[in-house]
């Protein structure tokens, strides 16, 4: 029993060790999350607050002509890598200009109302006058992202719309320091599907969850530890410390095992000791009884005939008559050591 606590305490320990590291890479992942939802918040809003400005210049100016609109619509896509292309659609929902032109050739002409939840989300922006988002869509520029409407009025006048197209996958890599992903797997999920993932995760039945808001849509995001998080928290201190309380409840279990086995031995040695110190005090007492017998002697003993002549004094000592007795020495032998 000694030896079943002294493991049970030992192993306790162990475990909370180990739930003191786990509850470290729940604090870290936490964490992790936390700031990849900051990151990827600002970074959507300051690519909506960019856009917004520009909307609002060609609003206030009545419209812009192509090189200039193409001017300021390169330089923003350069500044901002998860900004696939900025696409200008005209009054009739149909796109006259990309920019960049390189790659995007397919969608010039391309009616924007042609997919239903596409001609949602924009019939609901020109119908509010407000910044909206599609859902997640594979581009057909190749990848997946998401698409940002921006209508465009010159007082009552309908101007068309601004078109932002995001990729979602390098989104989340120009807003999230590369460094996180060897910590934590990122899965980004719209409605219940999965539109990115980033790492991979060591675990799912620890994750963290949070949300980004798009106008007109909602990302829930999930971070799961990697392997290499673990490998920074986890240690081997409490497997060393389960494996010493192994090993010393074994001692203890021996040890106390060798000590009972002792205990028995000792006990049975003592009453071994006490059986001899018997015997031999019974011996003692029958050489003593032959001791005092041989004072008086033989009287004779013939060898040939086998026949002993004892006194009268050992005869009585060995509890016969008092007058000589002639015995076998057998018989005499018989009466010493009955």
């Amino acid at each position: 029993m000694a030896g079943l606590a002294c493991l049970a305490a030992f192993s306790a320990l162990a475990w909370q060790m180990r739930a003191q590291e786990r509850y470290a890479i729940r604090v870290h992942l936490e964490e992790i999350a936390t700031n990849i939802r900051f990151n990827l918040s600002d970074r959507v809003q300051d690519n909506l607050d960019a856009m917004e400005r520009m909307a609002g210049r060609w609003t206030r100016a009545g419209g812009m002509s192509e090189e200039s609109w193409r001017q300021e619509a390169a330089a923003f896509t350069a500044d901002q890598p998860e900004l696939q292309a900025i696409q200008w659609a005209n009054p009739d929902y149909h796109l006259a200009w990309v920019e960049p032109l390189a790659g995007n050739e397919r969608v010039l002409g391309l009616d924007i109302l042609f997919e239903p939840y596409r001609a949602q989300a924009v019939r609901q922006a020109v119908e509010h006058r407000r910044t909206n988002s599609s859902a997640a869509i594979d581009l057909i520029q190749g990848g997946s992202g998401f698409l940002t409407y921006f209508p465009l009025f010159v007082g009552e006048r309908f101007d068309g719309l601004l078109v932002g197209v995001f990729n979602i996958d390098t989104l989340v890599e120009t807003s999230v320091p590369a460094d996180y992903f060897r910590s934590a797997a990122l899965v980004v999920q719209e409605a219940g599907r999965d539109v990115d993932t980033h790492g991979t995760a060591a675990r799912t039945d620890i994750v963290s969850r949070r949300t980004v808001e798009l106008p007109g849509s909602v990302w829930a995001l999930e971070v799961y530890p990697t392997q290499a998080l673990f490998a920074d928290e986890y240690s081997r201190t409490p497997l060393a410390v389960f494996l010493i309380g192994l090993i010393v409840s074994a001692g203890l279990a021996a040890g106390l095992h060798a000590l009972r086995v002792g205990q028995i031995r000792e006990q049975q040695l003592s009453e071994e000791r006490e059986a001899a110190v018997e015997a031999l005090e019974r011996g003692q007492q029958r050489i003593e009884l032959g001791v005092r017998g041989s004072a008086a002697g033989f009287w004779d003993w013939d060898i040939a005939k086998d026949e002993l002549y004892h006194s009268p004094r050992l005869v009585r000592l060995l509890g016969g008559p008092e007058e000589p007795v002639v015995s076998t020495s057998a018989t005499f032998a018989g009466r010493l050591h009955p």
